[in-house]
């Protein structure tokens, strides 16, 4: 009987589920719902959850929390509870207790003996959503090893969605080697991910993007993104790019409302009023005419095939793709499609929102996943021994993998993903630290310096301290 426990953590909510034998595959709920989600209220007596709180018909009420990923990524805030202060991490609580209780009851259904109960300790193979900050990540995961879910037996790795929709298609024999474009926009923003599978089921991650926004839907985005310009052009509150992403994404919901209106509006615009955050106190009243958000619509429908295009030019080009998966409600309209169709309507995979659930049985699949058999040779794939990357995440590696990264004047370093953020160097070139030293990072890309923390020289088991490198010329998982 497998116990184990697969948790996906998306931008709005949480799945589980289990497999206790081959085709029991059963989805966690709680009053036969799926999803348990990560927007809460807080009242003196207890801590409720669920999707009707992502909405504030009170305005700034103090008492729904609606952005927990922000909160437990800065440990200084707290929110009051029963008289005590509490991290904001310890929302989770009811959530987990749910996810125990109901992954109790599926086990209890498979079990023959009482020999069967489930152990204290629940064995958890975890993914997080592409979107989440690495703070976040590391935050839920000290959480949950504090409530005693097991992820120690062996290196911990989290798993990314696209990896994860893989193994599940494999799963199901519904994909053949070759190389993959995923183009996820299942909630705001749209990630696109280029991934190598071989005849062995190996994954290779090739080049990856991310575009914030612009996993919305493609009207909604375009009505947020207009009304928060119009409104800044009176204050200029918004002086970056981070800052103006940030509004987008708060008016989202807003804008779902406005789009209603302008739909039904027998006129053909309307007018909205809207504050910023930065000055709640003052609103603009911005009229929004539907010929413009037309057009506006159809530019940025047809951008999502331009970003594909530019996140994997330098890797590989359109026509030598074996597919493009499409995943994602609000990137199945025609106009998103209409980008696409010039690769051949024969490449697309197309699927909605539903297909997350599939993320929770690719982590329950991939630690077992066995060779495909019965392929004919031409299609196995060879992969490359060194990928190039700008950038890479610890969340995203894997035990085991390795990483190549260069620094003048001619200093060259080969490390290996040991887990848990920790590095061992198996080579060396002219750099102070040398073979055999282990540190921690949280990540490297080209473009800056590598700040390697607690470096350890373990053939004299001396504490070296911090490491910094020079600037980053090239980087290869390898």
């Amino acid at each position: 009987m497998n116990k184990t426990l697969a948790l996906y953590f998306d931008d709005h909510f949480v799945i589980g589920a289990v497999e206790p034998f081959d085709g029991k595959f059963t989805l966690l709920e709680k009053n036969n719902r799926e999803k348990f989600f990560l927007y809460f209220y807080i009242d003196n007596h207890q801590i409720d959850y669920g999707e009707s709180y992502q909405f504030d018909p009170n305005h700034n009420d103090p008492r729904l929390i609606k952005d927990f990923y922000e909160r437990i990524c800065q440990p200084e805030l707290t929110f009051r509870f029963q008289g005590y202060e509490h991290s904001f991490v310890a929302l989770l609580n009811p959530i987990i207790e749910d996810i125990q209780d109901s992954y109790q009851r599926v086990l209890s259904r498979f079990s023959d003996t009482s020999a069967e109960m489930v152990s204290d300790e629940i064995p958890v193979n975890l993914g997080f959503s592409p979107n989440l900050e690495e703070s976040a990540v590391d935050t839920i995961m000290k959480y949950l090893e504090s409530m005693r879910f097991d992820f120690r037996n062996e290196p911990f790795s989290s798993s990314s969605l696209d990896e994860l929709l893989l193994y599940s298609m494999i799963d199901r024999r519904e994909i053949q080697p070759g190389n993959y474009a995923i183009v996820e926009g299942i909630n705001d923003d749209l990630n696109i991910s280029l991934v190598n599978v071989n005849a062995t089921m190996k994954l290779r991650q090739l080049a990856g993007g991310s575009y914030s926004g612009y996993g919305t839907d493609p009207r909604i985005g375009v009505i947020s993104k207009y009304v928060v310009d119009k409104a800044n052009e009176n204050i200029h509150i918004l002086n970056n790019q981070k800052d103006r992403d940030r509004e987008y994404r708060l008016k989202f919901r807003d804008s779902i409302n406005w789009n209603e209106q302008l739909i039904k509006s027998r006129r053909p615009y309307i007018h909205v009023s809207v504050s910023l955050s930065g000055m709640p106190g003052m609103e603009s009243k911005i009229p929004i005419q539907k010929r413009e958000i037309e057009s506006l619509t159809k530019a940025r429908s047809l951008q999502v095939a331009r970003f594909v295009e530019h996140t994997l030019e330098s890797h590989t080009d359109m026509a030598s793709l074996t597919r493009i998966i499409i995943v994602g409600d609000s990137l199945t309209n025609s106009q998103v499609l209409d980008g696409f169709y010039q690769y051949g309507k024969d490449k697309l995979m197309v699927m909605g929102n539903e297909k997350v659930v599939d993320v929770v049985k690719g982590l329950l699949v991939k630690k077992t996943a066995s060779p495909l058999q019965d392929l004919p040779p031409e299609v196995d794939q060879v992969i490359p021994d060194r990928f190039p990357l700008k950038s890479v995440r610890v969340f995203d590696l894997n035990p085991g993998d390795k990483l190549e990264f260069t620094w003048d004047p001619n200093r060259e370093v080969t490390a290996e993903y040991k887990g848990n953020g920790s590095f061992m160097i198996i080579g060396h070139s002219n750099s102070s630290v040398v073979t055999g030293d282990t540190f921690v990072t949280d990540h490297i890309s080209v473009g800056e310096q590598a700040y390697l923390r607690n470096v350890i020289r373990t053939t004299s088991g001396k504490v070296l301290g911090n490491y910094k490198s020079g600037v980053i010329m090239t980087l290869f998982k390898v």
